[in-house]
């Protein structure tokens, strides 16, 4: 459900990130996903874990994730996020990423002790 540009290395520079062109529609134009029949929950939905397992896996944070360069497409029998301008990136240190996840799982379950307790730790 994802899709990232090829980068062109012999194109960019230190200043400039240069991708191949994709079609597509701005994750926040309802009328482009009406027309191309892309279902608004399943993005939402696929968005969630993109950005989830991005930041709570992996440990990088997208520095610029505003909808110009977030797009959808129908991809043949279904829809795809293409994700663009990967040129800032944080990478979150271990000890920091794992207290964040404590701190999301805690307030997803509702444990307003460990909410505090992780929101102290992420100080």
């Amino acid at each position: 459900f994802l899709k990232v540009p090829m980068i062109h290395w012999d194109l960019s520079t230190k200043r400039i990130l240069t991708m191949e062109f994709v079609e597509g529609g701005q994750v926040d134009d309802r009328d482009y996903m009406k027309k191309h029949n892309i279902n608004v929950n399943k993005i939402s939905e696929n968005l969630g874990k993109l950005y989830s397992e991005m930041i709570f896996v992996h440990g990088f944070v997208h520095c610029d994730p505003h909808p110009g360069n977030v797009l959808v497409r129908r991809q043949k029998q279904q829809a795809e996020i293409v994700l663009l301008d990967h040129g800032l990136y944080q990478v979150l240190q271990p000890d920091f990423r794992m207290d964040y996840c404590h701190l999301w799982m805690s307030l997803i379950h509702g444990d307003m002790s460990g909410v505090e307790r992780y929101s102290r730790r992420l100080e």
